[in-house]
């Protein structure tokens, strides 16, 4: 069941809400990835600042339960995916470019790939950025 709250007492940035999402839905399709080192449970919640102020949201309240398991690019490659899935329509992925930070891996969240096709894609633009930096360094790692 979904938890609710009148007040925004979930810290920012361990849950994930908007008027348009099911929260039982998102935390059901997010625990079935079977992501390591996180839990995901539904959550009610009326924001009392953001976007959303004064709205009902339905989310997800996201716990971590083991930090070194924790792979937070894949979390959020699989949140991105998620929605996208889900709620094609209504979520704004090109919204999150400034986040993404990568035109391809963005593409390919609308394109509906699967998560590992999608961090395949991130990885190896950051090998290149690996290789490339070589040369600046000025100690060794």
């Amino acid at each position: 069941g979904v938890q609710t709250c009148a007040l925004p007492i979930y810290p920012p940035f361990e849950t994930l809400g908007a008027p348009w999402i099911d929260g039982d839905r998102l935390a059901e399709t997010l625990t079935a990835a079977g992501l390591s080192g996180i839990r995901f449970a539904p959550v009610g919640f009326t924001p009392m600042a953001s976007k959303y102020r004064g709205q009902r949201c339905g989310g997800v309240r996201m716990t971590i339960t083991d930090p070194s398991a924790l792979e937070p690019v894949r979390v959020g490659l699989e949140i991105a995916h998620q929605l996208q899935r889900i709620y094609p329509q209504t979520w704004q992925a090109r919204a999150c470019d400034r986040l993404l930070c990568n035109a391809q891996v963005l593409e390919a969240i609308l394109a509906g790939k699967p998560v590992a096709q999608i961090e395949a894609i991130g990885s190896a633009g950051l090998e290149e950025f690996l290789q490339r930096r070589t040369s600046y360094l000025l100690y060794d790692d």
